[in-house]
């Protein structure tokens, strides 16, 4: 939330309060296992974000900072799936975890449109190539 306050680019800030949103689904989520196992909500930082709209950070250092741990996510929850034997917990890590992923390619794609990132090699797209799309054309 607090990335979204100073952010001076709009789809970075928008890409900030969706992904506020949708972590609080999934906190949500895994909150509502405990509740029912009668265990411990951990306490949510939101207490510790200011009023601040100046940013002490660049846009493109916040989205590396997000991606990152979009990608710590990413791992703690596939290590998650991997180690529980309860099928509602892997369910819901599943969820939690395609969320993530969803995540993860929103930030990739803004970082690659502003040139804070290189676009990673894909595969040759055959399909374009055998319709003649991509040749090199004579003059």
């Amino acid at each position: 939330m607090a990335f979204s306050q100073v952010a001076k680019l709009e789809e970075v800030r928008d890409f900030m309060v969706k992904n506020v949103k949708l972590a609080g689904r999934d906190a949500e989520s895994l909150d509502a296992i405990l509740k029912q196992d009668h265990l411990t909500i951990p306490e949510k930082w939101d207490i510790e974000i200011t009023d601040s709209t100046v940013s002490p950070f660049s846009d493109k250092l916040m989205m590396f900072h997000v991606g990152f741990l979009v990608h710590a996510a990413l791992t703690y929850y596939g290590a998650s799936i991997g180690y529980s034997h309860r099928s509602d917990i892997v369910l819901n890590y599943s969820k939690v975890f395609t969320n993530a992923m969803k995540a993860g390619a929103f930030s990739y794609d803004i970082m690659v449109k502003h040139s804070w990132l290189e676009k990673q090699p894909e595969a040759i797209d055959r399909k374009s190539l055998a319709k003649g799309q991509g040749k090199e054309t004579e003059n």
